[in-house]
């Protein structure tokens, strides 16, 4: 019996899945500022590596929304077609 929480194995992978989600997005972000302010400087193979890590990131997002329980806590939150 656990101490704490029951460990939620797929909580914990999403949680983990975000956190990488925002990290890509914020060195995404400082790259860019870079190019214009030159303030940064990123490694040779920056570009090809970062798009790599997208392409990763798309499929553990395909993964995470595949899932039984993403899909049971989904919510729809497209307006309703008014005609």
């Amino acid at each position: 019996m656990p101490f704490f929480d029951y460990e939620n194995a797929f909580q914990v992978k999403t949680d983990l899945w975000y956190i990488a989600n925002v990290a890509h997005g914020l060195m995404d972000l400082f790259y860019g500022i870079s190019e214009k302010f030159k303030g940064l400087k990123f490694s040779h193979d920056f570009l090809p590596r970062i798009r790599k890590l997208k392409i990763d990131n798309n499929s553990l997002k395909q993964e995470m929304t595949s899932h039984p329980t993403y899909k049971k806590h989904k919510i729809d939150i497209t307006p309703p077609n008014t005609g």
